[in-house]
C-alpha cells in the first residue's frame, strides 16, 4: 500500500482472520470499529478471544439474536450530551499569544449532531443538530436497529459539528458489552484522547419484536 488510508476490517474479522493491520495515521471508520472490538474487553490490551462459532463450536442463538445471544432488535434513544468539545479550527493570523507562548484559538461553540451506527449491516441514524450548544445539547432521538446473526456487533457513536461537518468526538462499543437502561457514554476526541467530563446520555432497550 502507498496511501495512508484504511480498508474495512469488519469482513475479515467476521471470517475469523487472526490479525488485521490498520494505519493509525488516519482516523476514520476503520479505527472506530477497531476501538469498538478491542477496547471493551481484556483491559483494552488489543487481544480478545474469538466467539465460539468462529472457533468452530456450536453457538446457541436466540431468535434473530446474533452471535452475542441478544434479542432481535435494539431500541436506542440518544437523550443529550454534556461538555462536548469544540470543533478544531485553524488559527487566524491575528490570534493572540498567551504569556506561555501558546496561541489562543478563537473557536466558535460547537453545533453538534450525533450519528449512530450498528455494524455489520451498515444501519445508521442521525440526530438533529443543536445549534450553538455543545455544553448541554438535548437530542431526544430514538432509533431501532435489527440485530443480525453475525458473531458480534459493534455500536458506533460519532459526534460531528453541523456547520463544518468535522468529527469532534466518538465512541464505539461491542453490543454484548451494552446493558439495558440509562447509560452514560464517555467520549474520545477525534484524535483518540479522552474527553474530560464529556459524554452522551443514552437509553438502551433490547426487544424481540
Amino acid at each position: 500500500r502507498i496511501g495512508s488510508g484504511n480498508m474495512d476490517p469488519l469482513p475479515l474479522w467476521l471470517c475469523g482472520v487472526q490479525m488485521v493491520a490498520l494505519n493509525y495515521q488516519t482516523p476514520g471508520p476503520a479505527l472506530l470499529l477497531n476501538e469498538g472490538l478491542f477496547r471493551s474487553y481484556n483491559g483494552g490490551c488489543g487481544y480478545v478471544l474469538k466467539s465460539p462459532d468462529l472457533q468452530g463450536a456450536p453457538c446457541p442463538r436466540s431468535a434473530g439474536g446474533g452471535g452475542s445471544g441478544r434479542p432481535g432488535r435494539l431500541r436506542l434513544r440518544v437523550l443529550c450530551g454534556h461538555r462536548l468539545p469544540r470543533p478544531e479550527a485553524p488559527l487566524p493570523e491575528s490570534a493572540e499569544v498567551s504569556d506561555a507562548g501558546h496561541a489562543r484559538e478563537g473557536i466558535a461553540v460547537s453545533s453538534p449532531l450525533v450519528a449512530v451506527g450498528l455494524e455489520p449491516g451498515g444501519q445508521t441514524s442521525q440526530t438533529r443538530a443543536v445549534m450553538n450548544d455543545g455544553y448541554h445539547p438535548v437530542f431526544n432521538h430514538e432509533v431501532e436497529f435489527s440485530v443480525s446473526d453475525a458473531p458480534f456487533h459493534i455500536l458506533t457513536f460519532e459526534v460531528r459539528d453541523f456547520p463544518t461537518s468535522r468529527p469532534i468526538a466518538h465512541r464505539a462499543v461491542r453490543l454484548d458489552a451494552v446493558r439495558e437502561g440509562f447509560r452514560w457514554l464517555a467520549l474520545r476526541s477525534a484524535l483518540g484522547n479522552t474527553v474530560r467530563h464529556g459524554g452522551l446520555l443514552v437509553y438502551v432497550q433490547f426487544c424481540t419484536s
